[in-house]
């Protein structure tokens, strides 16, 4: 609601008690929800901080990347409309994962943006993904359903194969991943089949599979080295070889 001053007031109350009673967890979890209103107060005397909440590449290095989370706070703060709030509380939890993997502080800006704007599959596909950051697959998995039912779409299955093949529902991830790749060739469904392929023994698929991954730029050391364990060498020369 705005009220950062109260709140602060109100943690650090919290923070006290935490520290009086030795509760350790508490006192962790008190000073991140500090921390994160800190961030979100950074521009609120600014009357352009909500103008420059855009979605945009964002890098660890980017000089102005905590301030794009007190950018998005206040268009979040002075949005009209439901969707508009949802966009801006979007791009804050980018921002939120890029400045330090933070997945939990990500998945609650992108469930509120759900709620707020739940004719946008697009919102389900984001809180799906942040749910599998956090390893609540199956709550993923419920997201990705919701984001299909408004408009199938190969991402939201793409994503509903990785938390399928999470919760060793084997079947059902290459069904959605073999769909996903049909609509579109993309690195997670590829990586879903070419670790199923690899940890069922199926080599050529594996292969393939890890091929795919690397011809659309994921060029990781995971992938390097499953690549050489299947006996790619080269990944550039087998690559050429495999689009002929």
């Amino acid at each position: 609601t705005g009220r950062f001053k109260e709140a602060a007031a109100d943690l650090a109350k919290a923070e006290a008690q935490a520290k009086k009673a030795g509760d350790e967890e508490s006192l962790a979890e008190v000073r991140e929800k500090r921390e994160s209103v800190a961030l979100w107060r950074l521009t609120e005397k600014d009357k352009k901080a909500a103008s420059r909440c855009v979605s945009r590449s964002l890098t660890a290095a980017d000089p102005k990347l905590k301030q794009l989370i007190g950018d998005c706070t206040q268009a979040f703060l002075k949005a009209k409309n439901g969707s508009a709030k949802a966009e801006a509380l979007t791009t804050r939890a980018s921002a939120f994962l890029v400045l330090d993997n933070a997945y939990d502080r990500a998945t609650l800006d992108h469930r509120v943006a759900a709620g707020l704007d739940p004719a946008n599959p697009d919102m389900f596909i984001n809180l799906g993904f942040a749910y599998i950051g956090v390893r609540h697959s199956r709550a993923a998995i419920q997201e990705f359903d919701r984001s299909l039912a408004l408009r199938p779409h190969w991402m939201a299955l793409a994503g509903r194969a990785s938390a399928k093949y999470n919760v060793d529902d084997i079947e059902g991830a290459q069904v959605d991943a073999l769909e996903s790749l049909k609509q579109e060739p993309n690195v997670v469904a590829a990586g879903v089949l070419g670790t199923i392929a690899y940890e069922q023994g199926e080599k050529e698929k594996a292969r393939d599979m890890y091929l795919v991954m690397y011809q659309l730029g994921s060029r990781g050391d995971e992938v390097i080295t499953r690549l050489k364990d299947l006996g790619v060498s080269d990944p550039e020369n087998a690559s050429r070889e495999a689009a002929k």
